[in-house]
């Protein structure tokens, strides 16, 4: 009987171990990637214009591709968060500032005014990028 306390015990701490990491990470994908039976974050709807920027890792300049961006203006940039880290997408200038996304999540913006926009990762300030607008 002892045997059978101690595995069921044992059992529970491991489960417990394991949920309490996806909830401490921000993460509720306990699926396994690519087996088609991950739980996807909502995405909001995509405008069909939108020129897309995926968000790829907490790795500095190299965490938003494409970067730099160069759209027109009256364009819309849509940042879709590919990594399983939670983002932001938050201009320097204070022009445009996404929620935290987490992975399949994303953000749009229509940028209306030419010039460069800088931007990072609120929570993680070495994740930068630029959008580059140009008069159509």
């Amino acid at each position: 009987m002892i045997k059978k306390n101690a595995v069921v015990i044992a059992s529970v701490v491991i489960a417990s171990a394991i949920v309490a990491t996806y909830v401490l990470s921000g993460s509720m994908n306990m699926g396994v990637e690519g087996s088609g039976n991950s739980v996807q974050q909502p995405t909001a709807s995509i405008p069909s214009n939108s020129t897309l920027v995926k968000i790829v890792a907490n790795a500095g300049s190299n965490s938003f591709s494409p970067n730099p961006l160069e759209v027109k203006v009256g364009e819309t940039v849509t940042w879709i968060n590919d990594d399983s880290g939670r983002h932001t997408v938050t201009s320097k200038d204070g022009v445009f500032n996404s929620e935290l996304m987490g992975r399949g999540q994303s953000f749009s913006y229509t940028f209306d005014k030419a010039g460069e926009y800088p931007y990072s990762c609120s929570p993680h300030p070495n994740m930068v990028g630029t959008v580059v607008v140009t008069e159509s």
